[in-house]
């Protein structure tokens, strides 16, 4: 598995004409296995997995919010695998808890992911 299997974003349209359960498929194959700092050792990989698929289904559908982040933070410096990680970690808390994040909250929080703060959070060791 290559950096770029993981990088590469798939066309929207062949996307889109893709059942669900063959988009899971093509995530799953392209996506790497193992741990690395963007997936710990133990992670869920059915769900995570499940979480490229949503946020693949939103940028194909041109999910305003979704494609500026991820613009802005490929921009930034971040691989597009890591941008989709930061943009999975905006995800989580309407999954956590239903109804907790409406549209637009979670464009707003969309809007505010910054590439350095999302690493330093989600990257690197707590401080003291």
């Amino acid at each position: 598995m290559s950096d770029e299997d993981t990088d590469r974003s798939p066309d929207p349209k062949a996307w889109g004409a893709l059942d669900p359960e063959a988009r899971r498929e093509q995530i799953a194959q392209r996506h790497p296995e193992g741990s690395d700092p963007l997936h710990p050792e133990g992670y869920p990989r059915a769900f995570h997995v499940g979480l490229h698929v949503v946020v693949e289904d939103q940028l194909a559908s041109g999910h305003a919010a979704t494609r500026r982040a991820l613009e802005r933070l490929t921009s930034a410096g971040l691989r597009r695998h890591a941008a989709m990680h930061a943009i999975m970690d905006t995800m989580l808390p309407s999954l956590i808890q239903p109804g907790a994040c409406d549209e637009a909250t979670y464009a707003d929080a969309l809007d505010a992911l910054d590439a350095a703060e999302w690493l330093s959070r989600r990257l690197l060791p707590p401080g003291p």
